[in-house]
């Protein structure tokens, strides 16, 4: 399994970029290159500590989808999950910031 290097960039976008893929997943469910592309840039779009777990999923999602491509639904149980995740991480950092806001 290949590992890539996430890209900083901001982690609040990137529940906007898993509704996205998961768009993409449930309209050209037929085209896996497609779909395992789109999964890779998901891959650079995450930051911070969750990263190398986020990769080594989509890289997993990815091999699934260029195998079998019945695979787009357990692509999209993932995409469910690092959805929430993010969002609950966008969550906590914006109440840490307005934890911190109030201490100052």
């Amino acid at each position: 399994m290949t590992t890539s290097t996430p890209l900083p960039m901001c982690r609040a976008a990137t529940p906007f970029a898993v509704i996205d893929a998961r768009s993409h997943l449930s309209t050209c469910a037929g085209d896996t290159t497609s779909v395992a592309a789109d999964l890779r840039a998901l891959d650079v779009a995450w930051a911070g500590p969750a990263a190398q777990a986020y990769g080594d999923a989509i890289t997993d999602a990815c091999s699934l989808l260029d195998v079998v491509p019945p695979a787009v639904e357990d692509a999209l149980r993932l995409l469910d999950a690092f959805s929430v995740q993010a969002e609950e991480d966008a969550t906590a950092q914006a109440l840490a910031q307005a934890a911190t806001g109030l201490g100052s």
